[in-house]
């Protein structure tokens, strides 16, 4: 054995070590990451007001993302997690808070699938306070009462309906889509049917004509929002189910752009995902959630997703009905007791899963009266603020142009339908205190003919 020649009375050369410059570097970036999230407003502590219980601060989720190695996501120890997906207009867009798309996605973690049990807009239900809406409005009537409050609100009505616990929710503006494929990159969308949508609408109230081939397409932002938001495109596309695929499409090609290496290596795609993902997503899930979420995801099997679609007709769980003049959608048994068992049943039963758009044309047939709004002064917004009245208390309306004359001073109902639907005019007529005639005297140059048009006047200015 070598002998060690060591002399403690002897001054030792101390090693030298590199040790602090990455422990100084790191300082460096922990220094610069508080600067950058303190301007941010990251580090803000909310009080609590109301109805909305604030998330924690900036630093408490970092913490919590560092030890929560072995927490587990609510739901998943019951292996099933329930996730409710909104789709808004957003701000500065025609009734910012209703619910555009009402999906409810649920994970089992044992088996890695993912279900989409989709619910109609006008799903007739119950909202504490307001009385029976449709469910649509569940979102805009709980951002009423506070901001952000929505799809709490939202995740209450919905639970209740499929009784089932919504343990997240996130809801999100439209404007995300686009301006997250924008920030990632194009992404490329397999279009299984070529189609076109004349009444795409525009943002100056008109109807534009969009198109797509059938094929892989590489989309921009501006296109992937139409093609997920189209909703009369011809060759079987202008379902609600033909929609929601096209939305699963988007995102799960959103999702291979995001973590493609052409993103993740490029710091300025990142931090313009995040800064529209902060914009325009709401959701209660904490940091540590979206990590662990993330790491469940990386195994779902996305090839094989299930869908459930309800359908209306007298064979189906819905059927069409009026409320308060305006059509909704009601349970075809009375009650939502057979909604809940296919909620319940999603992952078990074979029979209530839907893998291609149904071909039952009756799901799209509007039963009422084709209702048109059109704006009759220069001042902005006003069609569209009397639209969004009227739909929030249960009024179905179609189309929404600007009149050929903008100098209406009173707002005028023109019965179209030689009395056809003379109990829906007399109810608009109650409220919006508007005068009925039967002859237009102006030119009808609308793609179908309504059944009634109402042309707002300067008296809806309020």
């Amino acid at each position: 054995m070598n002998e060690i020649n060591l002399n403690l009375l002897t001054p030792q050369e101390k090693p030298k070590r590199k040790i602090w410059r990455y422990v100084f570097l790191f300082l460096t970036l922990v220094a610069f990451v508080l600067i950058i999230v303190s301007a941010r407003g990251w580090f803000n502590h909310p009080k609590a007001v109301g109805l909305v219980n604030p998330k924690p601060s900036f630093m408490r989720q970092l913490k919590n993302l560092i030890l929560s190695r072995d927490r587990e996501l609510k739901g998943e120890s019951e292996d099933r997690i329930n996730i409710l997906l909104l789709g808004i207009g957003g701000e500065n867009h025609d009734g910012p808070y209703l619910s555009d798309t009402i999906i409810l996605m649920s994970v089992k973690p044992s088996t890695n699938e993912v279900a989409m049990f989709s619910l109609p807009r006008d799903l007739l239900v119950e909202i504490p306070g307001y009385g029976f809406g449709k469910i649509n409005a569940a979102d805009a009537y709980g951002e009423v009462k506070e901001k952000n409050y929505g799809p709490i609100l939202a995740s209450e009505i919905i639970g209740k309906t499929l009784n089932q616990p919504i343990h997240y929710y996130i809801r999100a503006d439209f404007k995300a889509f686009k301006e997250m494929v924008d920030a990632a990159g194009d992404i490329k969308v397999t279009v299984d049917k070529s189609f076109t949508d004349t009444q795409y609408p525009t943002s100056n109230y008109l109807f534009q004509t969009v198109s797509f081939q059938k094929g892989t397409q590489t989309m921009d932002g501006e296109t992937a929002l139409k093609f997920a938001r189209s909703r009369h495109g011809d060759n079987g596309e202008g379902s609600d189910f033909a929609r929601s695929e096209r939305q699963q499409k988007i995102l799960l090609g959103l999702k291979d752009q995001i973590f493609s290496s052409a993103t993740l290596w490029h710091p300025e795609r990142i931090k313009n995902l995040l800064d529209s993902l902060n914009k325009n997503i709401t959701t209660n899930l904490e940091l540590w959630e979206i990590s662990r979420f993330s790491s469940l995801a990386k195994k779902f099997n996305y090839n094989n997703i299930i869908n459930v679609v309800l359908g209306i007709g007298p064979n189906e769980q819905l059927v069409t009905s009026y409320y308060n003049t305006a059509e909704v959608l009601r349970p075809r048994k009375g009650d939502f007791s057979e909604l809940q068992t296919m909620a319940e049943n999603i992952f078990t039963d074979v029979a209530i899963r839907t893998y291609a758009p149904s071909t039952n044309t009756t799901s799209t047939k509007k039963v009422g009266p084709v209702i048109e709004i059109q704006n009759g002064t220069w001042i902005l917004g006003l069609g569209a603020k009397t639209r969004d009245a009227l739909t929030l208390k249960g009024v179905v309306i179609d189309n929404l142009a600007n009149a050929q004359t903008r100098t209406y001073e009173k707002t005028v109902i023109f019965d179209l339908s030689a009395g056809k639907y003379s109990k829906e005019i007399e109810n608009l007529k109650t409220q919006l205190n508007a005068e009925i005639k039967t002859k237009p005297d102006f030119e009808i140059n609308s793609s179908s003919t309504p059944d009634i048009i109402i042309v707002v006047g300067a008296d809806k200015n309020i």
